[in-house]
Order: C-alpha cells, then sequence, then structure tokens
C-alpha cells in the first residue's frame, strides 16, 4: 500500500532534515537530499498541470470572449 505525505508535511521535513544537516553534519544530507528531489518533482508536475490547464482554458471560446470583454475601469464605470 502505498503512503501519501502532503506538501507541507514533506516541506516540514525538508526544514528539519536540514537542521539536522547543520548541526549533525554532512552524515545526514542524503535524507535532505531525498527530501529536497522529491519535492522539486512535486514542485515540476504542478507546474506542468498548471501550464496544462492555463493553455486549455485559453483555447475554449469562452475564455476568449472573456478576454475581449472590457473591464470597468476600461468601460469609465463609476461607483
Amino acid at each position: 500500500m502505498a503512503m501519501t505525505v502532503s506538501d507541507d508535511t514533506l516541506a516540514h521535513a525538508r526544514t528539519l532534515a536540514a537542521e539536522i544537516v547543520a548541526t549533525f553534519g554532512m552524515t545526514y544530507m542524503p535524507i535532505y537530499k531525498l527530501l529536497d528531489d522529491e519535492i522539486q518533482k512535486r514542485e515540476q508536475e504542478a507546474a506542468s498541470i498548471h501550464a496544462i490547464l492555463s493553455g486549455h482554458t485559453a483555447l475554449t471560446p469562452r475564455a476568449g470572449r472573456r478576454k475581449r470583454e472590457r473591464s470597468f475601469s476600461e468601460r469609465g464605470a463609476r461607483f
């Protein structure tokens, strides 16, 4: 069974590992490196998903219409 860990928990563990390396030396560096690699992998996956979704919404006709509409300030709206 695979165990999942939240991004916040992983980031906290990386911070703790960095403190352990700073305190006790390079012996614990592989733990920090493992956590850092996992966080970077997740950040890259999130960026890829964001790019895909951003590109997808830009291609929909509705999104195109929204882009052409003028904002309140462009229309001279007053509140």
